[in-house]
């Protein structure tokens, strides 16, 4: 079954399923079987080492019938705060990424993307997003095994992917979150009474401090909300936009 698994089974399995169909049957074999299609498995391993940003995993996915075993969640807010998947855009309008089954016939993922992730984040019965490539499903995490050298980590879905019989094994990215807004460098951002901001270069060549709202900040760079973001009292506040041109380091600048 899924749950017995191991890292050796999971390198090995081929890409591709294997297509069983025959035109022939023997005499006193059955020619039906019962399967329980409600819902399909991503397996994987998570090492325990693999608590850096863009870690891999070996992972497998699987279709088949439900399991009975203990249950966990599968990334879909996502993928994992400071390790959740989250996009976003930088001043210069660039997209920037920062953002997890076993049956009967399982189908292997060549590796699971998460960025920055760590075992914690698959609390069991946790939705995330699966993004398999050509289409996204939800998921949760259904367990979570620890083992001598790391955990085994299974994810259910009951989402239709058409794919599902074709791939034995495929690369799949685990999101816990996501977000969109402008990406500004940490050193761009300072306080004024409470409110962080940032200097905005003006038409007249002049700066102007603007109010931001900070979405997320992961390494040395800052996600904020753009356009717009709700006040105090509920009333929109103006800030950033995409193309505008941003003061990198104030302080250094003299503001």
């Amino acid at each position: 079954t899924m749950y017995t698994l191991d890292k050796g089974i999971l390198a090995e399995l081929p890409a591709e399923s294997t297509d069983l169909t025959r035109a022939w049957v023997g005499a006193g074999e059955p020619v039906y079987r019962i399967t329980d299609n409600n819902l399909w498995y991503l397996a994987f391993w998570k090492e325990r080492t693999a608590h850096k940003l863009n870690e891999t995993s070996s992972s497998a996915l699987a279709g088949g019938a439900s399991a009975q075993a203990p249950q966990l969640e599968v990334e879909a807010e996502e993928e994992t705060a400071d390790d959740s998947d989250s996009t976003g855009k930088d001043s210069d309008s660039e997209t920037n990424s920062s953002a997890a089954t076993a049956g009967e016939a399982p189908l292997a993922a060549e590796e699971v993307i998460e960025t920055g992730a760590s075992i914690d984040d698959y609390a069991v019965g946790r939705k995330v997003t699966l993004d398999l490539g050509a289409t996204r499903v939800t998921a949760l995490v259904h367990s979570v095994e620890e083992r001598a050298d790391g955990w085994f980590v299974v994810l259910s879905s009951d989402m239709y992917y058409k794919d599902l019989v074709k791939y034995r094994k495929k690369a799949v990215r685990v999101i816990f979150e996501e977000y969109s807004g402008a990406v500004v460098g940490r050193s761009a951002i300072r306080e004024r009474d409470g409110q962080q901001g940032v200097y905005v270069r003006q038409q007249s060549g002049t700066w102007k401090w603007v109010p931001v709202h900070v979405l997320r900040t992961s390494g040395g760079r800052c996600l904020l909300s753009e356009g717009t973001f709700p006040g105090e009292d509920g009333a929109p506040v103006t800030t950033v936009n995409y193309y505008d041109e941003v003061m990198s380091d104030p302080q250094a600048e003299g503001y």
